[in-house]
């Protein structure tokens, strides 16, 4: 990663290669030598942070339009009513559809 120019020390370096890898600031932070996540405060740190989040998401073609749209598809399969002939379904038959994974798409 090209993080020479934001002007980060090696430890904040490692601390944003490691959340660009788990998106998880405490642990990176932890794995990089921090006590705490506070190193995301500094505004260097969150600068390269979002330039990378925002490159990854070009390269990527992920952008919010392509995540509501996947979050519609999920809830919408989650809502098909589907036969529930398999005994392991412990529905007993009929139809059933997956509620539990259509809140959490809703909640997103």
């Amino acid at each position: 990663m090209e993080m020479q120019k934001y002007d980060l020390n090696p430890e904040e370096q490692l601390a944003v290669a490691n959340y660009m890898k788990s998106m998880n600031k405490s642990q990176a932070a932890r794995e990089a030598g921090f006590l705490s996540a506070a190193v995301f405060n500094k505004p260097a740190v969150k600068e390269a942070i979002n330039d990378l989040v925002r490159r990854r998401a070009e390269r990527l073609l992920v952008g919010s339009d392509w995540v509501l749209n996947e979050l519609v598809r999920v809830y919408h399969r989650c809502m098909s009513l589907q036969d529930s002939d398999d005994p392991h379904s412990g529905s007993g038959g009929g139809v059933s559809w997956d509620s539990r994974g259509a809140l959490q798409a809703l909640s997103l």
